[in-house]
């Protein structure tokens, strides 16, 4: 891609967004002189009035500028002279581009453009622009600010220091060689892959989502291997339909090429996102700015069946007042088999039949935004996927049962921003988004489809008030009303089919101690409070806090902390599928047999055990605490250091529960009723009885299921049963630094888990489920290494798994290797004095060099790997070509 001297294209290279102060776009000849009348005040201001009187563009971290004052300026001196006065005794400098545009930077902070490439990074600045100043509105020259919203936060134009952001943009996806958004997820170690393609294929794996529960053969986020549904997922900041079965988000139907930046907030959100927001939350935003015409296009390739093509188109304008993008993706890959794998059993069991599927995908995807006046703004977001997925089941494989999946996602986003002045905007959101899904089971002759839509209407205001000591109060406040809806297609559902959600929230930033106040070992001392309730019209209400606190002892180091509750809602499916209690005579190994009817037979008694639906589950709960540090030091320029340690109980856990469980398994007992009371059958059979939940008798022997022969009830199927205690660090470092023309990046980023304890129940007592099969493993990590060279840049990772155990086998557990691989990239762009390859970037990728097995695991499918903690594709090597003008 060209680089275009535009601080967002500079800035958002890094990991999220930085503070800007913008003016006029003109550039000052070099060595002008201008006159310059400056009065002494807070160094932001002082910076605007500097662009408006020299025509000069500047860019400063707001972090940077926050606190500090400006001297007075005035005389005819070249802008260069003015903003060195401007920055005197601020600790700041300034560095011109080649454009003359200035960057403001500690002044102990080398003067080298900004690296290309960043590994990860935590607590970026968010972004403000200002277009126009002027500070009399009487004369009726309006105040027009864009303020870009960062991840984690209602508040716009202001970071939240609390809470943990690591961030990758659109040169860490290129980099990595992944085509697709859930390719690149796979590398990220904070997400577990618990729920793709790839796991609803295999059967072995009895924890992920498959059959029924993956109908899409999709792919979500999983952050600390909390569960498919548990992480949320937002585009542009906004919440979308889910898919299939509403459990989760399937991100397949996310261009990649499309994609600028990924924040992830490893952090209880619900506060402020709402519903599924337990282990954190994930933004993919969009490329805005983008002007010209682009088209790549990737190959990728495999031993065995694999490969992989992508093609793609972007194209953009800006104008005065707004701007337009557009893109589409295209992106088709064959089926991998399970005859391609060699650590696997032999091609007699598999045959043709697929590890991962058939895909192919067709995205669309336009933002428009527009100024409607000076104070008013309207952006528009529209995105459409249509994804067709093919699978033959391995265990089927000689008869060709195959599974055909089409799903099509559309969403749109509105929003209105009114500007009122620099402290306070209002914005209007209205969303609205559909997955409709249709699949064709050969092997079970069965056919169906699933609809999920979400309608969402929000008010919001946010800015800054109170000024503090330490700087201005910012917050945030708004309400919103959500309409939920789900069809099962020909499958009937009890009760209303779709949900409302009425919804108020707010949230403050609280800056108690500022860098002017000189107090020793503090320059500053910041708390953050968020609370969000939620009034669901099928199950009842929520409110979910969050508080946390950052103490800055200086301008390099930091330390924060939160506190979070979160929850997950009951998705319509689970509580609208059809309840069914089912008459049947099975031993209960509790009942004493002179208790037994006789009319049953021996050893056997008449129970009656409840499946599907469940309308009487409730909101899974999470309570979170986080507490971390971020370093930067002033002597080591380019070096970032951050770490944060968390602690998760996450509790009412929706699972499914088998009908023997509780005869049979003494921490399900609790779930078991001997000799019911009449009270409790006359409920149940009322139900039925009301067409709210249907009556299945399996029982051997003629008798009728009535109240009078039920001697025991289980509540089996789906119910808030589990429990899950989660504890781990995050870290990553990095390293940017560069000699003569040549820039050097290096950096990790690993997530370790010390502990990962389930519950069956709520009485029973926890298991160690830390490194053991289809669980998470303790250690991940990521480390990189990058040079860039004029338009040359490479690239290499190292990704490590650390070994873990095959509980699932004989009485010894199984020891599965630790797994490491290496991927490596070059590319090369072509300047624009390069002619007609001005503009183009070549680039060659290899993901797992080394082509590295996954290590042997004996599974009950006969893949001999785990497909939760390893990829069975082996080395991919792919090329690509992009072309802009």
């Amino acid at each position: 891609m060209t680089k275009r001297t535009s601080f967002k294209s500079i800035t958002l290279s890094g990991a999220a967004a930085w503070a800007m102060i913008l003016a006029a776009a003109a550039h000052a000849q070099e060595g002008e002189k201008r006159d310059f009348d400056i009065e002494a005040q807070p160094l932001a201001k002082a910076l605007l009035e500097f662009n408006e009187q020299s025509g000069v563009l500047v860019m400063a971290p707001q972090a940077l500028v926050e606190g500090k004052t400006a001297p007075a300026i005035e005389g005819e001196i070249t802008a260069d002279e003015a903003l060195d006065r401007i920055l005197s005794g601020s600790g700041l400098k300034s560095y011109a581009s080649d454009s003359g545009a200035f960057t403001i930077t500690l002044a102990s902070a080398e003067t080298t453009d900004p690296h290309p490439f960043q590994i990860a990074r935590l607590q970026d600045t968010p972004t403000r622009q200002i277009e126009s100043v002027d500070e009399d509105e009487g004369e009726g020259d309006a105040l027009v600010i864009d303020v870009i919203v960062v991840t984690g936060t209602n508040i716009r134009g202001a970071v939240n220091p609390t809470a943990p952001l690591i961030g990758f943009d659109a040169e860490d996806i290129q980099l990595s060689g992944a085509t697709t958004v859930q390719e690149f997820l796979r590398v990220v170690p904070q997400n577990f892959a618990s729920t793709t393609p790839i796991n609803a294929n295999s059967s072995g794996n009895p924890f992920a989502p498959s059959g029924a529960t993956n109908i899409t053969n999709g792919t979500t986020v999983d952050l600390r291997g909390l569960g498919a549904g548990s992480t949320l997922v937002v585009f542009n900041g906004r919440r979308l339909a889910p898919s299939g079965n509403g459990n989760f988000f399937d991100v397949s139907s996310l261009p990649l090429s499309v994609i600028e930046r990924v924040d992830v907030v490893a952090d209880g959100a619900s506060a402020i996102y709402g519903s599924d927001a337990v282990g954190g939350v994930v933004n993919f935003i969009t490329r805005r700015d983008f002007e010209g015409f682009e088209v790549r296009g990737q190959y990728g390739g495999a031993d065995g069946s694999f490969n992989q093509f992508t093609y793609g188109a972007t194209a953009g304008a800006r104008w005065d007042a707004g701007g337009i993008i557009g893109n589409i993706e295209f992106n088709d890959a064959n089926a991998l088999l399970g005859s391609d794998l060699d650590f696997a059993n032999t091609d007699d069991v598999f045959g043709d039949g697929t590890v991962s599927p058939d895909q192919e995908a067709l995205s669309g995807f336009v933002s428009i935004d527009q100024k409607i006046t000076d104070r008013l703004g309207l952006t528009i977001d529209a995105l459409y996927t249509d994804r067709s997925v093919n699978s033959v089941d391995l265990r089927a494989s000689r008869n060709g049962a195959s599974n055909d999946i089409d799903t099509e996602t559309f969403f749109v986003n509105t929003r209105l921003d009114y500007e009122a002045n620099e402290e306070l905007t209002a914005t209007l959101f209205v969303d609205y988004g559909e997955e409709n899904t249709e699949f064709n089971q050969s092997v079970a002759a069965s056919t169906g489809e699933r609809e999920n839509s979400l309608l969402v209407a929000e008010g919001q205001l946010t800015g800054e008030t109170l000024q503090l000591p330490g700087g201005a109060l910012s917050f945030a406040i708004g309400g919103q009303y959500r309409d939920e809806d789900f069809d099962a297609g020909s499958r009937e559902l009890r009760g209303e089919t779709g949900r409302d959600i009425w919804t108020a929230y707010g949230e403050i930033l609280v800056p108690i101690i500022g860098p002017d106040q000189s107090i020793p070992l503090i320059e500053s001392f910041t708390i953050s409070a968020a609370g969000r309730y939620e009034d669901y019209s099928d199950f009842g209400d929520e409110f979910t806090p969050k508080v946390g606190a950052a103490w800055a002892l200086n301008e390099g180091f930091l330390l924060r902390a939160s506190y979070a509750e979160s929850f997950r809602a009951p998705t319509l499916s689970q509580l609208r599928e059809p309840q069914e209690w089912n008459f049947i005579d099975f031993g209960d190994p509790g009942l004493d047999p002179l208790d037994q009817d006789p009319r049953a037979p021996v050893g056997s008694s008449f129970l009656l055990f409840s499946s599907g639906g469940n309308p009487e589950l409730v909101p899974e709960t999470a309570t979170s605490w986080s507490a971390g540090f971020d370093y930067t030091p002033s002597s080591v320029p380019g070096l970032t250091l951050n770490g944060s340690f968390f602690d998760i109980e996450y509790e009412n856990r929706i699972e499914f529960v088998f009908f023997f469980d509780p005869l049979f398994i003494p921490e399900f007992s609790g779930l078991l009723e001997r000799n019911p009371d009449q009270a409790r059958l006359d409920e149940i059979f009322g139900r039925i009885s009301s067409g709210q939940a249907d009556l299945l008798n399996f029982a051997s022997v003629d008798v009728p299921a009535t109240p009078e022969n039920v001697q025991v009830i289980l509540n089996t199927g789906t119910q808030n049963v589990s429990a899950v205690e989660v504890q781990g660090l995050d870290f990553t470092a990095e390293y940017e630094w560069s000699v003569g023309d040549n820039e050097f990046s290096v950096g990790t980023n690993l997530s370790y888990l010390t502990q990962f304890d389930v519950f069956q129940t709520a009485e029973s007592d926890s298991f160690d489920a830390l490194n053991k099969i289809y669980r998470p493993t303790d250690l991940r990590l990521r480390s990189t290494f990058a040079w860039t060279r004029d338009g040359l840049t490479t690239f290499a990772a190292l990704n490590h798994t650390n070994s873990y155990k095959n509980n699932l086998v004989g009485e010894e557990n199984e020891d599965i290797d630790a797994w490491t691989t290496v991927d490596a990239s070059v590319f090369y762009l072509f300047g624009d004095d390069s002619g007609v390859f001005g503009g183009t970037r070549i680039g060659l990728s290899v993901t797992n060099l080394f082509d590295e097995d996954p290590p042997f695991a004996t599974t009950s499918d006969g893949l001999n790997y785990d497909p939760a903690n390893a990829n069975p594709l082996g080395r991919v090597l792919s090329i690509s070509l992009s072309k802009s003008w």
